[in-house]
């Protein structure tokens, strides 16, 4: 297994390979993308990492500080605090999810320069449309020099845990 190292976050992540969303989480997600609109919406993902598998069970929301279409980004400070209050509960941090409005789930220049913060964190990206489109990717940067992966998700029943599908 690969392991790369990245931030005060998590040390020593394995490089992930799949995600398995929960369908609450993924109805949740495509509650905030639909609320926020023309907005983007943003949360953080928790749940559990095991070996190259990330299970997610939970998001919070985060407010976006930029109000201005095409662009979004949250307080650090409310960012930590949730951060750590799901840690408290025996979650680990996954990543970050944010929406397109109108676009793609392809990570944006914007978006890879964040990324580069912490290399290893997963960007769960929605493109969404009303009435449209619903499409998540996700996506990690492995190293500093600008090249990311795409990590292939799975929406699972809740109840459902490691390389089980629904």
């Amino acid at each position: 297994m690969s392991i790369i190292y990245s931030s005060i976050i998590a040390e020593n992540l394995p490089i992930l390979k799949r995600l398995l969303l929960k369908r609450s989480v993924f109805e949740e997600i495509r509650r905030e993308s639909e609320k926020a609109y023309p907005l983007e919406a943003c949360g953080v993902l928790f749940g559990r990492l095991e070996g190259e598998e990330a299970i997610v069970s939970k998001y919070r929301s985060l407010r976006n500080v930029i109000e201005t279409p095409g662009r979004f980004w949250f307080s650090e400070r409310e960012w930590m605090k949730v951060i750590c209050e799901e840690r408290k509960l025996g979650l680990d941090y996954i990543g970050l999810f944010h929406s397109h409005p109108r676009g793609s789930p392809i990570p944006s220049p914007a978006d890879r320069h964040r990324m580069l913060e912490c290399p290893g964190e997963v960007w769960v990206i929605a493109a969404y449309e009303p009435k449209k489109l619903f499409k998540l990717c996700a996506w990690v940067i492995l190293d500093l020099n600008w090249s990311f992966s795409k990590i292939y998700i799975t929406v699972v029943q809740e109840g459902i845990s490691g390389s089980h599908t629904a």
